[in-house]
């Protein structure tokens, strides 16, 4: 019996797009930022921003070392 079904999404069955991004980028660190003041926090706008770069480019060297980092571990980094 069946019990599970997983998909890769991401550059699998979905192709992200270039021009995309600056949007995509956009909701993210707003959702974040959310949920950062939601627990107390007054995230800096420019400081998301940073955070946002430096864990993407942090995270292309992991991706091209052939590993990845659990969602937590990500969230870590970028809260760091």
């Amino acid at each position: 019996m069946i019990r599970a079904v997983t998909f890769d999404l991401w550059e699998t069955l979905i192709k992200d797009v270039p021009e995309h991004e600056p949007l995509l980028r956009a909701r993210r660190i707003a959702e974040i930022s959310s949920v950062l003041r939601r627990s107390g926090c007054d995230p800096n706008p420019a400081a998301m921003e940073r955070a946002h770069r430096d864990v993407w480019v942090r995270m292309d060297e992991i991706w091209k070392a052939r590993k990845d980092l659990s969602t937590l571990e990500q969230t870590r980094l970028y809260l760091q």
